[in-house]
């Protein structure tokens, strides 16, 4: 989870740091990409196991594929929704994201 959380966070940071634009402005955009890119690879994969071989799909859905989908957007929730309070409670959003990163990763 940390290694995914990075990159994101430094990628948010430094487009609101060249355009100047508020972390407001770039959530729900930031947001609507993240989920986009998460149901496309669900779709992708479940089109690569319906073209190879319908019981690997049915073992996939078997051993909880949807339950782990579930825990990592549960995860990008927390981080979102920690950042914005810590925001709100007048952090800088870098240090605001760097606490929230650190404070998902630990539970």
């Amino acid at each position: 989870m940390g290694t995914l959380w990075a990159p994101g966070a430094a990628t948010i940071f430094v487009v609101a740091t060249v355009t100047h634009q508020g972390w407001g402005r770039l959530f729900l955009p930031s947001l609507g990409l993240g989920v986009l890119g998460m149901g496309l690879s669900l779709l992708l994969t479940h089109a690569q196991y319906q073209i190879k071989d319908q019981r690997r799909w049915r073992k996939a859905l078997s051993n909880g594929i949807y339950h782990r989908l579930l825990v990592v957007l549960g995860a990008v929730l927390g981080l979102l929704l920690v950042t914005l309070f810590l925001i709100h409670l007048g952090l800088e959003s870098m240090t605001a994201v760097t606490v929230a990163g650190l404070m998902v990763i630990v539970i």
